[in-house]
């Protein structure tokens, strides 16, 4: 693979040189395997599995090599042409918030293990950079697509490309809706009867989970300078702890992202790059309990403005210095109104006079002190501002407020090292030796949940990974073979504490878990017609902490494994068939109120949730080029070929015991049209 990719250094470096576990997701693969959202694309990538509880805050979500986070994602960095589409509020990384149409991404960058020194906390676990700018080699390509099938799935796509001189340009655009799974209350909860019959909700009612969505993007680059703009609409039915009434409750999402990048080249050995990227992102969610017409109010806002100046030193072919420095300044505020519920006008914020600050310094260096030999150095310096947050009960009614504040403070300087090796054993042949730690830092939304209680500030979550890599990169075939182990410390966790001689619940820096792995990712070009594609992960994960050395780790399967083969009947006919599986997982340990002691309460705890069985599922994905005229293509894809249950597990929603259930039998065909 002599791909360029700059995700894993801000250089150059193709997936042989690049110090971490590398998986590329191309556009052709995205085509021929028949991924119809970015949603699927991820859940693809080898040692990832999916979750889905429809919780208005943090969806679909992901598990990395045995780790799992609830919420929003927030395990791995998620980039859109290198610009970070983290959210500020939760430090997260919302889906429905990033939004890009397979159809408009080009390349799919996943680097595994810890990336903190390059990208700071937010790469706990990896990077994922989606790539929708690169531009066409015949100078001008566009694309216009029109997708239809089950589940009232409906998607137009268009994409317009081209160079002019110095100036080139990538526009995406897509308007799409799906009706979701069609499954009952039933399906999912033991007890029916607790659903509020005078909402005219029952067993045999049907979940709503409708969503559509719009997403534009536009990439520029007139010589050394890069301009990224994109902009979604989302919306989509939820459910918040309880199912809603009539036509349920529905929560929006708009977001923009601007990027500016720009590059001088001084000569052979200097080279300077800044770039400027601002965001907004704003949610909005209006439930729908007791009657139709509830009236609620629930609304989060975050932006935030990045500077980044990254300066590169190649003083000679084995030797390349990277020195970057990174700022970053956000505002978050949060908006609660249920009269219904005696919450009236409570509004949470951060002041815009003090922000959400974070500085950076880092440096990588690569030094090849033999040509077989390449030694890669790294370490970045992190520190986060103080700030306030503040909660106004009654924010109307200046006269009659309850105001609570507090101050967080962050003294220390959060240094993280990363430090590898690549051997080269023939020309095709290499072994990576990676160590590398990671922090990811808590959120405003994290310690707005200590607010009222003495406990220190949360501190950021660690992590440490020692990985060997085996690599054979040849023209028809390629193999990754890697060994990890994985310590994570200071996870903020559900605990229970003392305070003032009771005990309340809280987020507390107590968690930790460590992971022995094993992942295998291969491709081979069999014949000339057929590929096969392979990769399985083996994760054999205990959990640390203290009080839980007895109790499974939730979220956690010990195998993940996919297979995928493509036959080409002719040069313009070709069948996929995708399987998927996924092991059983359990639930939350979800600490009991009952108990004298602390440990006596994490004893009598019980799991939130069913333990859900392993599980598999296969598609199959027919694609027809040039179909009656030249540059007009078919697919036809059948997801979820057997109509298995895909069930997942009981996450927010405590309501859904049973776990909720993914899409049945699902087909969509798409048209497009090249031009």
């Amino acid at each position: 693979m002599q791909i360029e990719i700059t995700s894993a250094s801000k250089t150059g470096l193709t997936v042989n040189e690049i110090p971490a576990s590398v998986i590329i997701i191309s556009r052709q693969d995205i085509k021929q395997y028949g991924y119809s959202s970015l949603e699927e694309v991820i859940k693809n990538i080898p040692g990832m599995y999916m979750t889905e509880d429809w919780a208005w805050f943090g969806s679909v979500n992901y598990g990395v090599r045995g780790l799992y986070s609830k919420g929003h994602f927030d395990n791995m960095a998620i980039l859109v042409n290198g610009v970070s589409q983290m959210e500020d509020g939760k430090r997260g990384y919302p889906l429905e918030k990033i939004n890009v149409p397979v159809q408009a991404i080009d390349r799919v960058e996943v680097i595994r293990g810890p990336m903190s020194v390059i990208y700071g906390s937010s790469a706990f676990q990896g990077v994922i950079n989606i790539i929708t700018n690169i531009e066409s080699p015949k100078g001008k390509e566009n694309t216009l697509s029109i997708s239809k099938g089950s589940h009232g799935t409906f998607k137009t796509f268009a994409r317009f490309s081209g160079m002019e001189g110095n100036f080139s340009y990538v526009f995406n655009a897509q308007k799409q809706s799906i009706d979701g799974p069609d499954h009952t209350y039933s399906e999912m909860l033991s007890d029916t009867s607790s659903l509020p019959t005078d909402w005219n909700l029952s067993g045999d009612t049907q979940v709503k989970l409708e969503n559509e969505s719009q997403y534009f993007d536009f990439s520029g680059k007139f010589k050394d300078l890069n301009i990224y703009f994109s902009y979604v609409e989302a919306e989509a039915n939820v459910i918040d702890s309880q199912p809603g009434v009539g036509a349920g409750s529905n929560g929006s999402t708009n977001a923009t992202n601007l990027s500016l990048d720009y590059t001088k080249v001084f000569n052979d050995s200097w080279q300077l790059k800044g770039k400027a990227s601002f965001f907004y992102n704003n949610y909005f969610l209006d439930e729908e309990y007791n009657f139709t017409g509830f009236f609620s109010n629930n609304q989060s806002a975050t932006d935030a403005h990045e500077y980044e100046l990254n300066l590169l030193w190649t003083p000679s072919n084995s030797v390349e210095a990277l020195f970057g420095i990174m700022h970053r300044t956000g505002n978050y505020r949060a908006y609660d109104d249920y009269p219904t519920f005696s919450l009236s006008n409570i509004e949470a914020l951060v002041p815009e006079s003090e922000g959400l600050n974070t500085n950076a310094l880092f440096t990588q260096i690569n030094y090849k002190p033999l040509d077989d030999l390449t030694i890669v150095a790294g370490l970045r310096a992190e520190w986060q501002e103080d700030y306030t947050v503040i909660i106004y009960n009654n924010n109307i009614d200046i006269n009659n407020q309850n105001v609570l504040s507090r101050n967080y403070s962050y003294d220390d300087i959060s240094y993280t090292p990363q430090l590898s090796g690549i051997y080269d054993i023939r020309n095709n042949q290499h072994i990576k030796l990676m160590y590398s730690q990671g922090e990811k830092a808590p959120s405003p939304a994290n310690n707005l949940s200590i607010l009222e209680l003495s406990q220190a500030p949360l501190e950021p979550e660690k992590t440490e990974t020692i990985e060997i890599s085996y690599i054979i990169s040849q023209q028809d075939f390629f193999l990754q073979l890697g060994l990890f182990q994985n310590t994570v410390s200071d996870l903020i966790i559900s605990s229970v504490a003392l305070e003032n001689g009771s005990f309340v619940s809280s987020l507390s820096n107590i968690g930790k878990a460590e992971t022995l792995g094993v992942e295998l990712t291969s491709t081979a070009q069999l014949t000339e017609s057929f590929k096969l594609n392979f990769d399985i992960s083996l994760h054999d994960v205990e959990d640390k902490t203290t009080g839980y050395e007895n109790i499974e780790l939730a979220y956690s399967p010990s195998v993940i494994s996919n297979i995928r083969a493509t036959y080409s009947f002719t040069r313009d006919i070709h069948l996929s068939l995708l399987g998927h599986y996924v092991d059983s997982v359990l639930a939350e340990w979800e600490i009991s109120d009952t108990g004298n002691t602390i440990t006596e309460r994490i004893n009598n705890g019980v799991r939130s949730g069913d333990k859900i069985d392993a599980y598999s599922h296969y598609d199959m994905n027919l694609v027809v080029q040039n179909l009656y005229i030249s540059n007009m293509d078919f697919s036809l894809k059948v997801g979820n070929l057997t109509d298995e249950t895909i069930r997942y597990p009981t996450i927010n929603n405590k309501v859904f015991d049973k776990g909720t259930i993914g899409l049945g039998q699902n087909v969509v065909a798409t048209l497009e049209y090249f031009f």
